[in-house]
């Protein structure tokens, strides 16, 4: 009986070192995911203050410490790549957050099964 013990709390201790593991990956793409969002979100205020410009207007982008004259189309072009680009990967990121938030569930699961079976039932009252 002592034998099934330990290995029931060996098992219990690689499973919350598994829940931890998971949570850690959550918290990393949740990060990930919140500088996607605000990066989609800049795009988006550019996006929108190039659309007011009329197609004649200079616009400028940055490449290092250069400022480089740049078509509006182009510009705009540019930026509206950024965005799908940006929100493909937010949406790869939401997925990844699902299936490691799922792995969480299923460890928690197992906790609570080897929990009870580590958990003596009480006694029964006559």
């Amino acid at each position: 009986m002592a034998q099934v013990d330990i290995k029931t709390k060996e098992e219990f201790q690689r499973e919350i070192e598994g829940l931890e593991s998971k949570q850690k990956q959550i918290s990393k793409c949740v990060e990930v995911h919140e500088k996607l969002e605000g990066q989609l979100n800049e795009n988006k205020i550019v996006k929108e203050e190039l659309d007011l410009l009329d197609s004649d207007t200079k616009v400028y982008k940055q490449t290092g410490p250069v400022l480089v004259k740049q078509d509006v189309d182009e510009a705009k072009v540019a930026v509206q790549n950024r965005v799908s680009y940006i929100s493909t990967e937010l949406k790869k990121q939401e997925k990844v957050i699902q299936d490691l938030q799922k792995g969480q569930e299923q460890h928690k699961e197992k906790l609570k099964q080897i929990q009870s079976r580590l958990t003596p039932p009480t006694a029964q009252k006559a």
